[in-house]
């Protein structure tokens, strides 16, 4: 049997990361969690997961900081990210999709829309 995938959730709260991980439970993808960017970008250099799951605003290192941090990496400038956010602002998305992430405002997507999407890029 194949190595189940891996999703990184990078987010500064315990109950988003808590949620999504929820909403993986009945796939074979290995979930692993981060609450802060300096946290995630350990694990990702780690663990190079299919997928990271990324809040845009997080404490003193925001999602944008951990884009450009790695795709300066050899293995993250192709990594697969999907940056989550509550605002609905289009210099975010921009920005975000210009560091190459797939961009999405949490209260426009439900969570089994979410697991759907992240299924496809893995």
């Amino acid at each position: 049997m194949d190595d189940p995938k891996k999703i990184l959730i990078v987010d500064d709260e315990a109950s988003v990361r808590s949620a999504i991980k929820n909403a993986f439970s009945q796939k074979n993808i290995a979930i692993l969690g981060a609450k802060s960017g300096q946290e995630g970008l350990v694990i990702a250099f780690k663990e190079h997961p299919d997928l990271i799951i990324l809040d845009y605003v997080m404490p003193m290192f925001d999602g944008i900081d951990f884009l450009k941090k790695i795709r300066d990496d050899k293995w993250g400038k192709n990594s697969k990210i999907v940056m989550l956010t509550n605002i609905p602002s289009p210099e975010k998305k921009k920005a975000s999709e210009a560091l190459g992430a797939e961009f999405l405002v949490k209260a426009q997507w439900r969570l089994e829309d979410l697991v759907k999407k992240c299924e496809k890029l893995v």
